[in-house]
């Protein structure tokens, strides 16, 4: 899985005297295997190249903690679509930082593969960024692909010592037969290979759809995390003991909904995520929102449009 890839990659990229500046809202998979390396880990505010070019020019500056040695390698981490945020990674800017130190930069493309770009080439594309900006690129195939299992994409060297040194490839299973080719056949779907122009179709109506249910949320006066076209789209409930009663509401009404808390998200900001798929026709999701809007107002959560004595 994708969590696995993360947690086991990291330990064998970076060690002790190497420094990884990771974004603060970055998902556990990446903090734990950020903590498993031994290296030292600094986080920047979420998406902010600006702090990032801080934490980076004060961190090289110093240097090591007690040594003052120079850091051995500098890597920053980032997510392509943050899985409980829904919001895009500025990969532009904060490539551009990671270049101007000649930081390495880890992307992680679980959520955003498949989804984002032109021909689904994920954030990059999105964002016109060239991938050699991009030293390791990780994805997992659970999302897009509708498999099972995770991916390292970078240069062969990179490669070559992820298969000496990650424990995840030394001591896990191969992939069986029958996910991989799942996994072919979905990228050769998305590439345009076979099935004529479906990939791109369905590329087109993903994005439709999280921008259509986006603004029909809006719209009834909710509270919104993330961007337009990210098929995330977490809705801000707020007080813990909301999320239980919206949960229950929905599932009388034959709505089955993921609620995140605390220690998922920090406790002031508990939510609840849809994550949009391009198989969803106009009819499902109309018909989703009106029980959505039904169960808003019993638990009152349209916080845009509420009137407060």
């Amino acid at each position: 899985m994708g969590y696995g890839t993360n947690a086991t990659v990291l330990p064998a990229l970076c060690g002790k005297g190497d420094l990884i500046v990771s974004d603060k809202l970055n998902h556990s998979s990446i903090v734990n295997g950020c903590r498993a390396s031994g290296a030292h880990v600094r986080s920047f505010a979420h998406n902010d190249p600006m702090q990032l070019d801080q934490i980076l020019r004060e961190s090289i500056a110093l240097g090591q903690p007690r040594t003052r040695l120079r850091w051995k390698k500098v890597l920053v981490v980032v997510e392509g679509i943050y899985s409980m945020e829904g919001e895009i990674c500025r990969l532009k800017e904060i490539a551009e930082v990671a270049k101007k130190y000649k930081a390495y930069v880890y992307l992680d493309e679980a959520h955003s593969i498949g989804a984002l770009g032109k021909t689904g080439r994920g954030v990059t594309e999105y964002h016109g960024v060239d991938t050699k900006d991009v030293t390791i690129c990780m994805g997992t195939f659970t999302k897009s692909f509708g498999g099972m299992g995770g991916y390292i994409a970078a240069d062969k060297s990179i490669i070559q010592h992820l298969r000496r040194h990650c424990a995840g490839m030394i001591y896990h299973n191969a992939m069986s037969p029958v996910i991989a080719a799942q996994v072919l056949r979905a990228l050769r779907i998305i590439r345009g290979e076979v099935c004529g122009d479906l990939g791109k179709r369905k590329l087109t109506a993903l994005t439709e759809n999280a921008n259509f249910f986006r603004k029909s949320l809006i719209d009834m006066g909710l509270h919104l995390y993330g961007d337009w076209d990210s098929p995330i789209i977490p809705v801000l409930i707020y007080m813990p003991m909301k999320l239980g009663l919206f949960s229950r509401q929905c599932l009388k009404r034959g709505l089955a909904v993921v609620v995140v808390c605390f220690p998922a998200t920090p406790l002031e900001t508990g939510r609840v995520r849809f994550c949009i798929s391009a198989a969803h026709t106009k009819e499902d999701m109309r018909e989703a929102l009106a029980k959505i809007n039904e169960v808003a107002d019993i638990a009152r959560i349209k916080y845009s449009k509420q009137t407060f004595p």
